[in-house]
């Protein structure tokens, strides 16, 4: 019977164009007071399908993901060897497509096996690996906040003030991560850079400056 009031909730939901939680009390499937609790159980459910199809995709994450699950099999498993190449492996499809949370879980789960196996000389091109990173993800995180400065900015630019304006529009532009695309540490770093330009010079009505950037 429950789970027949879960299948009847979910096609009393499909059916509605906006929620209604009173048309589908009234059909007297589930007493008001189950009703959180079906319905919890019902998306739970519906994210547990959803996970496992996002699984059986090939993007990248689904990928990673994958491959980060085989690894965890293979250590609780016993099966070390194949653990640590598959840390490698997501490792460098993480680095390859920049997906940098992915990476340093990878490292770090692959720091823990040779920590085990005490290889000094693994650990060292591991902690390299990872200073790297870090360098990497600290870049991308001045542009970001270069880029929120640049939002802050251009929510209270004042038409009538241009030569105010210009000047810190000019402050932001003149700064070596957004003036120097080669600064940028990662294609995600060189993107919020490009943005950065590209909306000022836009805001500024810089349109040959503009079509340059593109």
């Amino acid at each position: 019977t429950g789970t027949i009031n879960y299948l009847k909730l979910f096609d009393l939901i499909a059916k509605q164009n906006k929620y209604d939680e009173k048309k589908i009390i009234k059909q007297n499937i589930v007493k008001k007071e189950h009703m959180p609790m079906l319905k919890n159980y019902l998306f739970n459910l519906i994210l547990e399908n959803l996970r496992i199809q996002r699984s059986n995709r090939n993007d990248i994450d689904s990928q990673l993901n994958n491959l980060i699950e085989s690894a965890f099999i293979m250590r609780e498993k016993g099966i070390e060897k194949e653990e640590y190449k598959l840390w490698r492996k997501a490792k460098q499809m993480a680095f390859r497509h920049e997906r940098w949370g992915y990476a340093l879980h990878a490292l770090l789960m692959q720091s823990e096996k040779i920590t085990r196996d005490q290889n000094v000389t693994l650990l060292g091109e591991n902690e390299n690996e990872i200073k790297s990173l870090l360098e990497k993800v600290g870049n991308l995180l001045e542009y970001k906040k270069i880029r929120r400065e640049a939002i802050q900015l251009l929510m209270r630019l004042d038409p009538q003030k241009s030569v105010r304006n210009k000047k810190e529009v000019e402050k932001i532009m003149n700064y070596p991560l957004i003036r120097n695309e080669k600064n940028g540490m990662s294609a995600a770093a060189v993107m919020e850079g490009y943005f950065t330009r590209l909306q000022f010079r836009n805001i500024m009505e810089d349109y040959a400056g503009t079509l340059k950037a593109v």
